[in-house]
């Protein structure tokens, strides 16, 4: 490790472990642990109170990586100016960096920048470390090192200070993490850092929050506009720190421009996307919105190509809920560029989901493109014309520059000699002249010159007259070269003349231009201004034109637009409503409509009315305001949520009756998308087959009156629990052709979802049942109600028990003994007037239709007496409950006399109860069941479908000639003929038919047995008689005494139709020698003696209920019974125990679980109305722990009324618990293994016996 520290730090060993031990450090521990060896780093940088650092990890063999890692982090400063030799730095440690940007030249920040450095410094003092995941390091960038803000998602002008985090530094390299600093930032960072402790902590939660994976990375952003909100009607100015909520989670249809602010044709552009925005205003779900892209990062889903100019338009789809995120791609606009408002909104509508009309937004875009286009049109050329004019002034100035300083254009190097001949002018004639003029001048002093020298032929010159001559000579130049300047004098004073002469006309042409230019230009401007004035009149025209017309629209209703969803159990509506105001709304509900009605802030009325497919529950449904997404400080109403509970629980498949007539108003219908809806089979093939109709109810209306009987499958579609019975039923309607009386039958099919209230005048669902609707012709309007049959045979049965009339009227003796005598049950009413004016006759009317297969019904009218017919009146004595005397004499003078013949039984019975439909029902149904049946289950269905109550006797199938069950069927009898009328009496099998006896908590090893059903429905209440005899010869002399048994069971089934039995319920039965010993003992317990063992005694009672097969049951047997020895000298306190496989557990105990091992509770004493369990909530666990556990809920539930020592009982439970249990544990894992040996062994001796019989001689062979 120190070579490979080497360079980075000193190391040093040292045998003295006190000098590495801290300032102010004690010593702690023995001698040994102060000698251990120590590792210790002093470093420079770090801060007072952290030398020296103790290193708590270990060194590895490759070479102590922990400890360089250890060494590298901590040699740095705690704040340290980045630069870039600090960023190469730190990106060999590994730890993401904090940064802190500040501005020290701002002289009017320093306390805000002292205070943030305060600040930072306590963060990275808390965040010092060496683990990535909780630790970083620090650094601090001044101004210069602005730019890299924009990373961090600010922008121009940058603020300071601005806290981010980083895991590489470097400018574009690792994610960026910047601190959301309120807007504007620049204000709200100095209240901010204000508070030391406050910032410092926020600060640091965030750090926590980053380095745990939960911050999504910041990225290039624009300033949050400081413009007012936005208002519908302009486009809003996104950046991207505003982009994720006003674009990607908006519920609306967004247009979306991105573009460059470089783009030319800016002001067309911009002037195309106001009048796309202001023709959407009335529509609340569609936005129009731009983002600047040089500015802004753009997500990859736009496929946008970096640095690129161009503008583009995209069609962001809305969000199903405001704040989530859009399920959809962007879609990009490919038309023509740059694009009209026209193809805008086309592009917009092709794509959009809501509703909303192309025709009239582009009237409207028409009737304002004119005036907005125009304005925009000249506002761009006046933007033109400057950029051209500043082109041509750089221009001008480039080329005065490159004349001044003799520049050369590298363009027009090869052009050169070109723009030299095409120079000329004033300046170049004058530089002719004066190089002719010297030219000249040179040629005349050469030839003079040769003229003064002497002739070459003469050789002899005398000296006066050559002195003469060159002197004449010289004076004549003189005066030439006077005279040629005198000329060049004039020359160029008439070069100077001619020049001013052209400069003058120069300037007088150049003034002359000016002036026809400025003429021009007041033409145009004048010309400008009287089209400007005509366009402005025409618009304002077209604007009043337009204005009319949408007050005249204004003054119409119009239907509102809505979206629609669901759920299994509900139906949601979300109506639009624009600027809607609240105190005009009205939402109203029936089972099978809805209706909206409301007016938006300009008056406009909006309504929604219309019928729903299937019916609601108008209580249970409800409606809220919906608030727009615009100003979330101050939200306004834009329209109303409604929920509708549904009647039946099902999917949908539409929302409205008519859905042609809603379809326009629906912008969404997400019928299909709902993913919380199970997939449900539509379409179900409806009954079909031979003579066999589907018709409408309006046909079933016609059918009705002219068919005899019309039997009606109402189905639903959806439904499928129905297949199995519709096949019987065709099959019924295709053979009943060919029966007797059945062929004027007609067998149709109705779709009770088109035809809803004919479903719900009948009562009609999806279930099992299946029902079918007999329709007769003299039953107009009320038809019978029958379950589906399994077979086609009952179907027919069904048909023929309703073929007669409900009631026969009798009026001759053949008749009368035709009817009670053609059924097992006839029930005849003599009334005292005639059939239409008996007030009775109804009630008897009702009875005979409820009856109908069970019983035959007659009536005679006219005041006739039974022995008119042959009858005497005495009927067999029947019991009756007290109070039924005084009923039975009320009205006697009107009262018809209704006797229930039973001719297979030769007797009568006469009703005497209260004549009301109930009680006349009631006695009619049990009647028409024989005196004594024997129960099977084919006669189980028609127990079920009477709901009567039975009296139960199960007598001994081991031995059916015992003497007991002989004396018990005459007591069976006898009992039904006393409560006739009120009870029906089946004989049952002990054998076969004992698992009917344990609801009522009796014992088949001791038939014969009676109990009651309150009906045969399963969860009817049972209730069981004890005879109180527990051996052989106490149950022989029971059944023997008859009287004494006949009057016992007299009184339990009188107590029941009084209702004061309580009811019985399943329980297990205690050895008749079981005695408990006292305390120190469970008691064991079932369902019969729970209550006087439990509720009636006067101890605090320690309960548990336990499963009898649960896995060592031995063992936690033995886990209560040390409890219960712990606690045997602690007085008012009872153990006690029962099972749950075989006994009843009340509801308060809330067992939902009768499998569970073990389940214990404390029951304070009190009464018993007031006893309240509480239960043992801890844990399961090892059957060693689970009586100390015990013993402490039982100390904590009676500390307050009993002080009893707690940690004797715990030690010694303790003790005794780890030898009894691992004593019976081992026998346990030794008893298991014995059974499985003995399996697997009976399981090897069967493979052997099948093989020898051949079983396996045909399988294929293994591959």
């Amino acid at each position: 490790a120190a070579r490979e520290l080497r360079g980075l730090a000193h190391v040093a060993r040292s045998a003295e472990p006190a000098l590495l031990r801290a300032e102010g450090e004690t010593v702690g521990g023995t001698d040994s642990e102060d000698m251990r060896s120590r590792i210790a780093l002093w470093a420079a940088a770090a801060t007072p109170r952290r030398r020296p650092m103790r290193f708590a990890g270990a060194l590895d063999a490759e070479g102590g990586g922990a400890l360089q890692h250890f060494v590298r982090v901590h040699s740095q400063p705690l704040l340290q100016n980045y630069t870039w030799e600090l960023k190469d730095r730190l990106e060999k440690v590994g730890m993401p960096v904090a940064l802190l940007w500040v501005n020290f030249s701002d002289a009017n920040s320093t306390n805000v920048t002292d205070q943030a450095m305060v600040v930072f410094h306590d963060l990275c003092d808390r965040r010092r470390g060496v683990d990535p995941q909780q630790h970083v390091l620090c650094a601090v960038m001044d101004q210069s090192y602005a730019y890299y803000q924009r990373e961090y998602g600010t922008h121009e002008p940058y603020p300071y200070p601005f806290f981010g985090l980083t895991r590489k530094l470097g400018y574009g390299e690792g994610d960026r993490y910047g601190y959301p600093f309120k807007e504007p930032i620049n204000k709200t960072v100095a209240t901010f850092f204000k508070s030391r402790k406050k910032a410092t902590r926020k600060l640091n939660v965030w750090v926590s929050t980053v380095l745990a994976g939960r911050v999504p990375p910041s990225h290039e952003s624009g300033n949050v506009p400081s413009q007012p909100a936005w208002v519908r009607g302009e486009v809003q100015q996104i950046v991207w720190k505003t982009f994720q909520k006003e674009i990607n989670g908006s519920t609306a249809d967004v247009l979306l421009e991105l573009y460059d602010d470089q783009r030319k044709k800016a002001h067309i552009a911009d002037a195309t996307m106001r009048i796309v925005a202001s023709t959407l205003k009335d529509y609340a779900s569609l936005k129009v919105a731009r983002m600047e892209v040089s500015q802004n990062y753009v997500p990859l889903v736009f496929d946008r190509k970096q640095f690129s100019k161009d503008t583009e338009y995209f069609w962001v789809p809305p969000s199903i809920a405001s704040g989530q995120w859009t399920p959809g791609v962007p879609v990009k606009y490919v038309g023509p560029m740059p694009p009209t408002p026209g193809q805008l909104l086309r592009f917009l509508k092709k794509h959009s989901l809501s509703h909303w009309s192309l025709k009239e937004a582009l009237e409207t875009a028409d009737d304002i493109s004119t005036e907005v286009m125009g304005q925009a049109s000249a506002e761009q050329r006046e933007v033109d014309r400057a950029d051209e004019e500043k082109q041509q002034m750089i221009k001008k100035m480039m080329t005065t520059l490159k004349k001044e300083k003799g520049l050369v254009d590298v363009g027009e190097m090869m052009g050169l000699k070109k723009a030299a001949d095409a120079m000329g002018g004033a300046d170049g004639a004058e530089g002719s002249a004066k190089t002719a003029s010297k030219a000249k001048a040179t040629k005349q002093k050469k030839s003079g010159g040769s003229r003064g020298k002497g002739s070459p032929g003469g050789t002899e010159v005398s000296v006066g007259p050559v002195k003469t001559a060159t002197a004449a000579s010289a004076t004549g130049v003189e005066a030439a070269e006077a005279s040629r300047e005198k000329q060049l004098e004039e020359r160029r004073r008439k070069l100077q003349r001619d020049r001013e002469r052209l400069r003058e006309i120069e300037r007088k042409d150049k003034e002359k231009r000016k002036q026809r230019k400025a003429e021009e230009k007041r033409r145009k401007e004048l010309k400008k201004a009287q089209q400007a004035e005509e366009q402005a009149r025409q618009a304002k025209e077209r604007e009043r034109q337009r204005r009319k017309r949408e007050e005249e629209r204004a003054l119409l209703p119009t239907n509102a637009s809505f979206s629609w969803g669901q759920s299994k159990e509900s139906v949601r509506l979300s109506v639009a409503i624009p600027n809607l105001d609240a105190d005009t709304l009205h939402v109203s509900f029936l089972d099978d409509k809805v209706s909206v009605s409301a007016k938006d802030g300009r008056g406009k009325p909006y309504t929604l009315d219309f019928e729903l497919r299937e019916f609601v529950v108008p209580a249970n449904s409800t409606f809220a305001l919906r608030y727009s997404e615009e100003n979330p400080l101050n939200p306004k109403p834009d329209g109303v949520t409604v929920s509708m509970q549904k009647e039946v629980a099902h999917r949908w498949d539409r929302l409205a009756q008519n859905h042609s007539s809603v379809k326009p108003l629906m912008r969404k219908d997400w019928v299909q998308d709902d993913g919380e809806l199970d997939e449900e089979q539509e379409d179900i093939e409806l009954p079909s087959g031979q003579n066999v109709k589907k018709v409408t109810l309006e046909v079933l209306q016609r059918m009705a009156e002219k068919t005899t009987m019309m039997v009606v499958a109402p189905r639903l579609p959806w439904c499928d629990k129905c297949h199995e019975k519709d096949r019987e039923f065709v099959k019924a309607a295709r053979t009943s052709k060919d029966k007797d009386h059945l062929g004027s039958i007609s067998f149709v099919v109705i779709d009770v979802r088109e035809e809803k209230h004919f479903a719900r005048r009948h009562n009609y669902t999806c279930s099992d049942r299946c029902e079918l609707l007999l329709f007769k012709q003299d039953e107009p309007g009320e038809p019978y109600i029958v379950p589906g049959r399994r077979y086609a045979e009952e179907i027919q049965i069904d048909c023929y028990k309703h073929l007669l009339p409900v009631v026969s009227v009798v009026e001759e003796k053949e008749k009368f003994d035709r009817v009670t005598s053609a059924f097992d049950t006839a029930i005849v009413g003599f009334f005292q007037k005639d059939q239409a004016n008996d007030p009775w006759y109804p009630r008897f009317r009702s009875v005979a239709r409820q009856l109908r297969g069970h019983a035959l019904f007659g009536a005679i009218f006219g005041g006739r007496e039974p022995r008119d017919f042959g009858i005497d009146r005495d009927a067999a004595p029947v019991f009756q409950l007290s109070g039924q005397a005084e009923h039975a004499s009320e009205e006697d003078g009107s009262r018809p006399l209704i006797l229930l013949f039973k001719p297979k039984e030769s007797r009568h019975v006469e009703f005497r109860e209260e004549l009301t439909l109930e009680k006349l029902t009631h006695f009619s149904k049990v009647l028409s069941l024989p005196l004594i049946s024997t129960y099977d289950f084919e006669t189980r269905q028609k127990y079920q479908d009477l709901k009567v109550p039975m009296g139960m006797m199960w007598l001994d199938g081991a031995d059916a000639e015992r003497a007991d069950n002989q004396h018990a069927k005459e007591i069976l009898r006898r009992l039904a003929m006393r409560f006739s009328g009120h009870l029906v009496f089946v004989q049952l099998n002990s054998t076969r038919d004992a698992f009917l006896m344990r609801p009522m908590g009796l014992d088949p090893r001791r038939a014969p047995v009676f109990g009651i059903a309150a009906s045969e429905q399963p969860e009817a209440a049972r209730f069981g008689f004890d005879i109180e005899a527990r051996s052989i010869e106490e149950r022989a002399a029971f059944w023997a005494d008859a009287e004494r048994a006949f009057d016992r069971l007299e009184s339990f089934c009188a107590s029941f139709l009084e209702g004061t039995l309580e009811a019985s319920h399943e329980s297990a039965e205690l050895s008749p020698t079981y005695r408990w010993p006292g305390p120190g003992v469970v008691q064991e317990v079932v369902w019969k003696t729970f209550r006087e063992s439990v509720y009636r005694c006067d101890e605090d009672i320690l309960l548990e209920l336990y499963s009898p097969f649960r896995p060592q049951h031995r063992t936690y047997l033995t886990v209560l019974d040390l409890v219960a020895e712990a606690v045997k000298d602690v007085a008012g306190l009872k153990v006690v125990r029962m099972g749950t496989a075989d006994n009843y557990v009340l509801p308060e105990f809330g067992l939902t679980d009768k499998e569970k091992p073990f389940t214990f509770y404390f029951l304070r004493a009190a009464p018993e109305r007031q006893r309240r369990p509480r239960r043992f909530g801890g844990k399961s666990s090892k059957a060693e722990v689970m009586p100390e556990k015990i013993l402490r809920f039982l100390h904590r539930e009676m500390r307050d009324h009993s002080d009893w020592d707690l940690a004797d009982r715990v030690a010694w439970v303790n003790r005794e618990a780890t030898k009894r249990i691992k004593r019976l544990r081992s026998l346990e894992k030794d008893y298991e293994k014995k059974m499985q040996d003995e399996w697997m062994q009976k399981e090897m001796e069967e493979f052997e016996r099948y093989k020898r019989l051949g079983k396996f001689d045909n399988l294929p062979p293994m591959s």
